[in-house]
């Protein structure tokens, strides 16, 4: 057992300004929270050109070629095509702004992380465009209703059930399509290449760059718990404004989304971060989306 203490993305002040709107990443950081290797990961069994292709034929995406935190700012044909499915979330609540990462997963629903709704937001805008500072009325959506996960509430200090629903009004705009969620039965190996997108800084310590979609690739650490899965941040990392967006995995042919980011270890966002299983929530995320809409 290893002591982790770790940081939500939302766990240190920043402001960054596109759009005409000063946003700003404020405060609900974790504490110390104490995880136990489980058994969903099969140590041993790395397949390190698994994702390989994530990272080939780049095209940029109209932002700075940096990326998260040491990937890149141009958008490969494959991460292209999943940018189709990735949205970044504004909210307005009385602490400020802030932005956060999503997945579409239906035509009216996106998939994000519960602390990026944590103190119930005055407001939530969907902005469907890689470079928020070319984003007009066209490309943005109303967030209509959303609700977390209910065991963000019940162990929000260990992070567990760091999951979100936001329902949208207006329909997906032209070219966006949900993406595919990976299969209750999807297991994952230590070692494994995976696929993570987000409109979060390019520096955890000077905390700017964000607003445009990047991408990186890293590999699977291990298993937190049942439900959390660590990924390597020494060389790159998704950090603050990631909060909520995907990590993919090359299964059958095609990118699924296995997690959602969740926490990084460091402010620096140079050690590692922890993801939300999708795996391990599907029944939730199901369930979940049905009562939005009702």
């Amino acid at each position: 057992m290893k002591n982790i203490r770790r940081k939500t993305f939302f766990g240190f002040a920043a402001a960054i300004f596109f759009m005409g709107i000063i946003l700003v990443l404020a405060g609900c950081g974790l504490g110390a929270s104490e995880q136990k290797m489980g058994s969903g990961i099969k140590q041993g069994e790395g397949a390190a050109n698994q994702g390989a292709e994530f990272d080939q034929g780049a095209e940029d995406s109209g932002g700075d070629t940096e990326g998260i935190v040491n990937g890149t700012g141009k958008l490969t044909a494959v991460s292209k095509t999943l940018a189709k499915s990735v949205v970044a979330i504004v909210s307005e609540s009385s602490q400020g702004q802030a932005l956060c990462t999503g997945s579409i997963i239906s035509k009216d629903i996106v998939l994000t992380a519960a602390h990026c709704v944590e103190g119930n937001p005055d407001r939530m805008v969907i902005v469907f465009k890689p470079n928020l500072k070319r984003a007009g009325d066209a490309d943005k959506r109303s967030v209509r209703k959303f609700t977390q996960h209910p065991d963000w509430k019940k162990s929000s200090v260990e992070g567990r059930g760091d999951l979100a629903l936001l329902q949208f009004a207006g329909g997906l705009p032209k070219g966006f399509t949900p993406l595919h969620l990976a299969s209750g039965d999807l297991v994952l190996s230590i070692g494994e290449n995976v696929g993570m997108l987000g409109y979060g800084v390019v520096n955890g310590t000077t905390e700017k760059g964000a607003g445009v979609l990047r991408k990186t690739n890293t590999k699977v650490l291990k298993l937190l718990n049942e439900t959390e899965v660590m990924t390597d941040g020494k060389s790159t990392s998704v950090c603050f404004g990631d909060s909520g967006g995907p990590a993919f995995v090359k299964r059958e042919g095609k990118w699924v989304q296995w997690g959602v980011a969740s926490a990084v270890m460091t402010h620096a966002c140079d050690k590692a971060s922890i993801h939300t299983s999708v795996m391990s929530n599907l029944s939730w995320i199901n369930e979940a989306s049905s009562s939005l809409r009702k």
